[in-house]
């Protein structure tokens, strides 16, 4: 049984290795969250995005020709939408890395020029749900599972995309509408939830709502297994979540990005903010250096290898326990 809960709710130093890369004049856009309950992960992604460009700029000479212009979309599609305006109209700019969440992302893709493609920083939505839905059977087997959908940032959930997914694997999915309003308190929906005495919990949300509705869930004796997806990978989201276990998530494959960066990343990106870059900055690394180098060819989001972990407490990252596959819903 599926239960549908709606609730309301300065430059980098990077030393290169030697290139012969030659470098694109261009001017990078990063579009994600640098305001609110976000604000750390769009820090994060600077950083990544900043260091790739040291790189460039490093590998083509000592000359700094590419530069990172940080846009806040502050998690909402309008903002990013006007963002985007703005950036069209700007030719200095080669290329856009984006966004802070699906919705925003969507807003973008139908505003850029040609000329400005938009390399995505985040996995593929149907992907993950489906890796969800997958693994769920896989590691927790069959029983009851509760979706608890977030409206904090109503534009990024992924409930519908969840219960398709979750129906394909055989599960008989029965929606029990809760009728919470806006703004409803995480212990007032974690004491229904606990009556249900459930075998999974599906938190469909971002790390900051997803650790306050894991801290009401387990005040109110739900011990049953936390589930979520790539909006739970990183430093920021373990140390709220770590400690509420178990707690698990699907991600992009952290490894297999790591091993596309250079030896030296992540212990920059540790001095620089610290902690391990999560799988999502990473990638922007990558998207990044691919916008300023010519012949890198962008990571194509759809063939993400996907990853089920377990969160470690008081550790980044967790444990990689399975992998469904590569990332093509």
């Amino acid at each position: 049984m599926l239960l549908l809960v709606l609730l309301g709710a300065s430059p980098f130093i990077y030393r290169a290795l030697p290139s012969t890369r030659s470098l694109k004049l261009t001017k990078v856009a990063l579009l994600v969250a640098f305001s609110g309950q976000l604000q750390a992960r769009g820090n994060d992604l600077y950083a990544a995005t900043q260091l790739a460009v040291e790189q460039a700029n490093a590998d083509g000479g000592g000359h700094s020709l590419a530069t990172v212009s940080a846009l806040d979309d502050r998690a909402q599609p309008q903002v990013a939408a006007d963002q985007a305006r703005g950036v069209a109209a700007d030719p200095a700019i080669g290329a856009v890395l984006c966004c802070s969440t699906s919705g925003a992302e969507q807003a973008v893709a139908a505003l850029l020029p040609a000329r400005e493609p938009l390399l995505s920083v985040l996995p593929v939505t149907q992907a993950v749900a489906g890796a969800e839905a997958t693994l769920a059977r896989q590691e927790f087997g069959a029983g009851s599972v509760i979706l608890l959908s977030d409206e904090t940032i109503p534009q990024d959930a992924r409930a519908g995309a969840l219960q398709v997914r979750f129906q394909s694997v055989g599960d008989a999915v029965d929606v029990v509408p809760l009728d919470f309003a806006a703004g409803s308190q995480p212990d007032v929906v974690a004491s229904v939830v606990a009556q249900h005495a459930p075998a999974l919990v599906v938190l469909d949300m971002d790390y900051p709502a997803a650790a306050a509705m894991g801290a009401a869930l387990r005040a109110a004796g739900v011990t049953a297994p936390l589930l979520g997806d790539d909006r739970l990978d990183g430093a920021p989201a373990a140390a709220l979540l770590g400690n509420l276990g178990p707690v698990w998530y699907i991600a992009a494959d952290r490894a297999a990005l790591l091993r596309q960066t250079p030896d030296t990343f992540t212990g920059v990106f540790d001095r620089l903010r610290g902690h391990p870059p999560s799988g999502r900055d990473t990638l922007a690394y990558l998207q990044a250096r691919a916008a300023v180098h010519d012949g890198v060819s962008p990571v194509q989001v759809g063939r993400l290898p996907l990853v089920l972990y377990q969160m470690t407490p008081g550790a980044y990252p967790g444990r990689a326990v399975a992998t469904a596959g590569n990332g093509v819903p």
